[in-house]
């Protein structure tokens, strides 16, 4: 859980410095922790409290996993954001009305690329 903890991190800083290499790297280190965790298994003979890893951890660091989780969500969320808000600035407006003198008003929004008449 530690491991976890410390990939997190690093993808933190991945995301924040836009490293692509780095995020598609703690992607996969992530993946191998989770699927070594989904398939950890207690010793034979052990206490039935230890059959679940999640007891088995301190509860400050399961706080701080989570916490980690979701501060990196909240990075991906306002990037994917900042994407799509991009790419409307790009796409060309939608059908508009035209005015008597032939002239095109386009409905609300905007885009980077306008015709001129």
């Amino acid at each position: 859980m530690r491991q976890l903890l410390a990939v997190l991190t690093r993808e933190e800083e991945a995301l924040r410095t836009a490293e692509e290499a780095e995020i598609l790297a703690t992607a996969r280190e992530k993946e191998e922790i989770l699927t070594r965790l989904a398939a950890w298994q207690p010793p034979p003979g052990s206490p039935p409290e230890e059959a679940s890893v999640a007891p088995a951890l301190p509860a400050d660091l399961k706080r701080r996993v989570a916490l980690q989780a979701a501060r990196n969500r909240a990075l991906l969320e306002a990037a994917l954001e900042a994407i799509q808000e991009f790419l409307q600035l790009l796409s060309p407006p939608g059908p508009g009305l035209y005015a008597p003198e032939g002239r095109l008003y386009p409905r609300g929004g905007g885009s980077l690329v306008h015709r001129q008449a």
